[in-house]
């Protein structure tokens, strides 16, 4: 099975193609923009790039995962935009996860509490909580825009914080103090997993948390 996986979030964006050997996911491609990304320029290009780099065709691929925010409104449209198109042209599954997911999935080994934060506009924050139990995943506070004083004042000593935007939070200790962009690789490998176990569905739906602002031209 051939495996694509495209990431959009914040102004990152990373594309990964990977083939799969039973259970596991080997990576055959990747490459990743983590400053100022134009998606709707390099998204397409970088994938058509990849899978003509493998001497595959759009047909080969069997499975597209991309993560459906939240995050910038123009992110989320350009890679379901183009899931939609795969969903409709070719006979590939095609399959969303939230960017927190990932995050949190990519951070499941720091601790057993975790909180991702990436920064939306101003003090606000996307947000999410996660617990990983057994070694598995489990979402415990729905995704949802918060401000920076709300994050810190509601931070426990336990809770990993990861994302980007982070490291802003000075006061609190247990955190990632990286960049945290989300990088397909996780996203193509935790996409699987999850596919494998039929716990995600392919409805693709935007997790937008607030409604678009829509204005008319003059």
């Amino acid at each position: 099975m051939l495996v694509l996986a495209f990431d959009c979030s914040a102004n990152s964006m990373s594309i990964a193609l990977g083939k799969s050997d039973g259970d596991t996911i080997k990576l055959l491609d990747e490459k990743n923009f983590n400053g100022d990304a134009k998606h709707s320029e390099l998204l397409v290009a970088t994938i058509d790039e990849i899978i003509h780099k493998q001497n595959l065709n759009y047909a080969d691929i069997n499975l597209v995962i991309a993560t459906n925010g939240p995050s910038s409104y123009t992110a989320i449209r350009v890679a379901l935009a183009t899931l939609k198109m795969f969903a409709i042209a070719t006979k590939a599954d095609c399959i969303t996860l939230s960017s927190s997911q990932v995050l949190a999935y990519k951070n499941r080994n720091n601790a057993k509490k975790i909180v991702t934060i990436t920064k939306a506009s101003g003090d606000e924050y996307y947000y999410a909580q996660f617990q990983v139990e057994n070694k598995e995943l489990h979402q415990t506070h729905p995704n949802e825009i918060q401000n920076f004083n709300f994050i810190q004042e509601n931070l426990k000593a336990d809770e990993y914080l990861c994302g980007y935007g982070n490291k802003e939070f000075e006061k609190h200790s247990f955190k990632s103090n990286q960049n945290d962009f989300i990088f397909a690789k996780d996203l193509i490998e935790y996409g699987f997993e999850q596919y494998l176990q039929n716990k995600i569905s392919n409805d693709i739906v935007a997790k937008y948390l607030r409604d678009p602002k829509i204005t008319k031209r003059k």
